[in-house]
Parts: C-alpha cells; sequence; structure tokens
C-alpha cells in the first residue's frame, strides 16, 4: 500500500482514488472538494483550482484528467478537463460531468443527457447521444485509452450502449450481441488492440460482463482507431461471460459465444 496523503501511520479516510491509469498514476479527490493526484511512487498532489472540484478520470499519458467542478462557486458542479500542468482547460457551463477523459476526447454527461465533448481548436464541442434527432437521457462511462475513439455507458431507458465518436454513431450493445433485453445495464470499460474489441459491462442482476468482438476496419485507414462502430462490430464473433454473480449467492461463470 501506498500512502496518499498525510504522513505515515495516519490515513485521511476522506480520500477516495476514482480511477487509475496504465503507469500507476491515480485520482481522486479529499472531501469531495479538492481534486487529487496520486502517483504509484507515492508523491501526491492537490491541483488548486480555487473552486469545489473532483477527478474521476485520467488518460493514458498523464495529460488529461477528467472530472467535475462548481461553476462559479454556485453549487453547480459541471463537467471539468485539467491539463498535465494542473492548468484547468475546460468548465463546462451546464451541469453534468466527465467520467472519462482521453487526448482531446471526454465523456460524460451534461445536464443528464449521454454526452461526450471534442476538443476542436482549443475548444471543447459537446456532442449528444441522440435517437432521430433527439437526445437521450443517460451518461458515458468509458473511452478507449488507445486512440480508438469508442465510448460506453447507457441510457436511462435501460440500454447499454457505445458509441463511435468520431462518425457519431451509436449501438445498443444488447442487440449487437443477442443477448436479452435487460441483461445488461451499462458499459462501463472499453478496449480496443488492432482487430480485438473488449467491453467491460455491468449486469441488471449486479453480474459482471466481458464482451469481446474481432472486427475488420473498412476501408483501410492508416493511424489507429475505427471508422464505424455498428457494422464493424455487428461482423464481429461476440464472446460473453459473465464473470460474478448477483450478490448473496454462489460465485458463477458462464459463457455463450
Amino acid at each position: 500500500p501506498v500512502q496518499v496523503i498525510g504522513p505515515a501511520p495516519g490515513l485521511n479516510p476522506d480520500v477516495f482514488l476514482n480511477a487509475i491509469n496504465k503507469d500507476g498514476t491515480a485520482v481522486g479527490d479529499e472531501g469531495g472538494t479538492l481534486p487529487l493526484v496520486s502517483t504509484s511512487g507515492g508523491t501526491s498532489r492537490h491541483i488548486a483550482v480555487g473552486v469545489d472540484a473532483r477527478l474521476t478520470s485520467i488518460g493514458s499519458d498523464n495529460t488529461r484528467f477528467g472530472g467535475e467542478s462548481n461553476l462559479g462557486g454556485l453549487g453547480s458542479m459541471v463537467g471539468t478537463v485539467f491539463d498535465q500542468a494542473d492548468t484547468l482547460i475546460f468548465q463546462d457551463l451546464v451541469q453534468g460531468i466527465v467520467w472519462d477523459a482521453e487526448g482531446d476526447i471526454a465523456v460524460g454527461a451534461q445536464d443528464g443527457y449521454a454526452a461526450y465533448w471534442v476538443r476542436v481548436d482549443g475548444l471543447y464541442e459537446v456532442h449528444f447521444v441522440e435517437e432521430f434527432g433527439v437526445p437521450l437521457l443517460g451518461e458515458l462511462l468509458a473511452i478507449d485509452h488507445r486512440g480508438a475513439q469508442v465510448a460506453g455507458g447507457y441510457l436511462q431507458d435501460g440500454r447499454a450502449i457505445v458509441v463511435d465518436t468520431d462518425n457519431d454513431r451509436w449501438s445498443d450493445v444488447e442487440k449487437m450481441a443477442d443477448l436479452a433485453p435487460g441483461t445488461l445495464s451499462a458499459i462501463v470499460g472499453v478496449d480496443v488492440e488492432g482487430d480485438q474489441i473488449s467491453f467491460a459491462a455491468a449486469g441488471s442482476d449486479l453480474s459482471s460482463w466481458d464482451i469481446s468482438a474481432t472486427f475488420s476496419k473498412y476501408p483501410p485507414v492508416p493511424g489507429p482507431g475505427l471508422l464505424v462502430v455498428p457494422p464493424l462490430i455487428f461482423a464481429g464473433l461476440f464472446s460473453l461471460r459473465s464473470r460474478v454473480s448477483r450478490r448473496g449467492a454462489a460465485l458463477t461463470s458462464t459463457r455463450a459465444s
């Protein structure tokens, strides 16, 4: 264990670490008001922002920290992104939160709607998950940290979804994986490597799921990432595994492909 804040052997019960990256750098908050960054070597610091804030995500290269902050001290928590110099580079004007951030993309919710922000020319532009042009209530909780621009989350109507933020396309994971409606509640993790795409999902019955597929990129393009998520995933061969059963029951594992 690594002490985060305060001299050993004392511990601060008000410290929460909410996310960690491959380098072992973790982010969180102290008391829900002081954003906190802590390295695996035991170095910790607060981000001085001047208002109450908390961090919920960290990018793979330690250059983006996402979370929420109090807009102007007025009590409304809004989506927020800091850079590696602890500078606030984005503070939304509408109530919401950034749940994950990588590169120039942040995902989360704005005013209750599933949303993501894309940084263009230094400014963050908001995009909504829409159906027939209507924004949908929900949240995006995770984005791939290898540059694929694929995010995951849920809609308030019960659908677990994945989103191709590069093309403003999204899909219902239960339909793609041929699962019964209501099986999944949310996509909480996304990972793309080569021709493999994997999702960590939460089940409606408190189970946990691994969902993976192979795909082909078409037409061929240079660089990492997917062109269009829906047809790529539909073409994949899914492997599903329920990892943990609901609380109070014996641990079980089932598999279907």
